[in-house]
């Protein structure tokens, strides 16, 4: 017995965090139970974000606990309905969204590593499971937003913290900040996703707007700081365009001045550095670019890596090498013949999700995904024609963010990566805010609450 006490105290502070954790999710379990959507957002993003979350840890034991806990919480809740009775969630899944899901798992059958595969399809099944459980049984205004909003704050409020007490870890070698993340891009990515946040709620306009302001101000700044390209470069696009449309929806006569004067000025400026040195501005503000992000123009090694995938895709072009089968840590793996070829690495992806979909699902899964994501963007029209701007516009800036970040890496159906996550729940919740519905009428008599309901004591 005092050999099993000592085993126990050996283990030092996560044996005592597991003890405070169990206890404390007992004790809890009842109002967890009951509010999944207070805090699957919290524990979606923690374990991304947490060092300790097992974001980076993928096969992992840990990271299969607690994964496999939270996608079988969410499938206890997405096959129930709002009476608590058990019901599949029939409809409530788009058609495009279920057959590229259904086709991931087909494609383990021929995958080089089927067990690997399917381990990886199961995480994706359960991401929609997540995505289903979060969106399922909040139909009624903006319920998306609404959850975001406190966890979203929680952690940028985390990540200054972090620069505040252990700066040495708080910013890596190259001063870039990844707060108490692993990875500058992971914490860059998250800020994005926070400024989108943020900047839809000040948008709106209402109470507390010092408040936003000044939170969105810090999402911004930690973005900034990361110095993560394309998040940085995604969020100027969106904020961009959400400025352009301000002046001319509510700008009136005013604001679309504005925007013609802002074009005629630009395109004067670029005429006159044309005329003066004799080359176009776009080379100069490229260097200017690489210079700010610390990038070069192959994007630090990728483009050679995306040479060397194309001649991987020629192998299997149509159906894919099989979902997940292609990155795996054996000896054995098909990626070793591109990882031999690099100077640098190993990579454990393609560093574009556009060429690990094609790679992995081949030409039929990557229209089944392009399937998806033009349903998504008719869907998001339809609720902007039907007077939910409000709403159109969140989840329009979380699809283009999410196809930004998946240019220069892997997120879209990249297991348990935050941003394919967030993409699933904008999906399923946008099919049922229009299911529901049935007609822009009833969209805009029944959502147009948002304000009103859907970001509670922030509207």
């Amino acid at each position: 017995m005092t050999e099993v006490l000592y085993w126990l105290i050996g283990l030092g502070p996560y044996f005592l965090a597991a003890l405070v954790l169990g206890f404390g999710l007992g004790a809890a379990a009842p109002w967890l139970l009951k509010h999944p959507d207070k805090w699957l957002f919290f524990a979606i993003l923690g374990l991304n974000l947490l060092p300790f979350g097992g974001g980076d840890a993928e096969g992992s034991l840990y990271r299969q606990i607690t994964w496999g806990g939270l996608f079988l919480f969410a499938a206890f809740h997405a096959m129930r309905d709002v009476q608590g009775r058990l019901a599949f969630p029939r409809g409530q899944i788009p058609v495009p969204l279920a057959l590229l899901i259904a086709y991931v798992l087909i494609t383990v059958a021929w995958s080089p590593n089927p067990e690997l595969s399917l381990k990886r399809a199961v995480q994706v099944v359960g991401v929609l499971l997540l995505a289903l459980a979060i969106a399922r049984h909040k139909v009624e205004g903006d319920a998306m937003l609404a959850q975001l909003i406190i966890p979203a704050g929680v952690f940028i409020v985390l990540g200054v913290l972090m620069v505040a007490a252990a700066p040495g870890w708080a910013f890596d070698t190259d001063h870039a900040l990844r707060a108490m993340t692993i990875h500058k891009n992971t914490w860059g990515q998250f800020s994005l996703l926070a400024s989108i946040v943020f900047l839809v709620l000040l948008l709106r306009g209402g109470q507390r707007l010092l408040i936003k302001g000044i939170v969105l101000a810090v999402c911004v700044i930690s973005l900034v700081m990361s110095r993560s390209t394309t998040s940085v470069l995604s969020f100027a696009i969106i904020a961009t365009a959400a400025m352009a449309w301000l002046l001319v929806a509510r700008g009136g006569i005013a604001g679309r001045v504005a925007i013609f004067i802002a074009v005629l000025v630009t395109a004067l400026g670029v005429h006159g550095y044309t005329v003066v040195t004799g080359e176009f501005p776009f080379e100069k503000l490229q260097a200017l670019f690489y210079e700010f992000t610390g990038k070069r123009p192959t994007l630090t090694g990728r483009t050679y890596l995306w040479e060397l995938m194309v001649t991987e895709i020629q192998r299997h072009p149509w159906f894919g090498i099989g979902y997940g089968g292609f990155w795996t840590q054996q000896w054995d793996s098909p990626a070793q013949a591109v990882i031999l070829r690099l100077t640098w690495g190993p990579p454990a992806q393609a560093h574009s999700g556009y060429i690990d979909v094609v790679n992995e699902l081949g030409i039929v899964g990557a229209s089944l995904l392009l399937i998806v994501l033009v349903q998504h963007t008719v869907k998001i029209i339809g609720l902007f024609r039907a007077g939910l701007h409000d709403v159109a516009a969140f989840h329009a800036a979380l699809l283009f963010a999410a196809l930004s970040i998946n240019y220069a890496e892997s997120s879209l159906l990249r297991t348990t990566h935050f941003w394919w996550i967030v993409l699933c729940i904008s999906i399923i919740t946008v099919h049922r805010l229009t299911q529901t519905r049935g007609s822009e009428g009833q969209a805009a008599g029944g959502i147009g609450r948002l304000g009103r309901q859907g970001a509670g004591v922030w509207a």
